[in-house]
């Protein structure tokens, strides 16, 4: 009977211990997906941040050369720029 009660507790602390290292594995794996997403997020966030910042260089170039008296289709060719924007941005900067 003795050896009942100690395969008994000694199954229990084995299930106990398979338990906590599926959990950790579990744990392990939700953690590693969270930090991949972050990871994904950082990385969109830094392509936004450099779009917006070429954007922002094509519109400088745009109004630079919008002040010299460049055409709009010069404009458009050398920044690329929708032309639709270049007049807002003449627009803008002569009223």
């Amino acid at each position: 009977m003795d050896s009942g009660v100690v395969t008994s507790n000694f199954v229990h602390e084995l299930d106990t211990a398979v338990q906590q290292v599926k959990y950790n594995r579990k744990a392990m794996k939700k953690f590693m997906i969270f930090e991949m997403s972050l990871l994904e997020s950082r990385m969109e966030g830094e392509q936004r941040g450099l779009l917006q910042g070429r954007n922002q260089e094509k519109e400088s170039v745009a109004l630079k050369m919008i002040r010299k008296g460049s055409s709009i289709d010069n404009i458009h060719e050398f920044t690329e720029l929708p032309i639709e924007r270049i007049k807002e941005l003449a627009s803008n900067l002569f009223s």
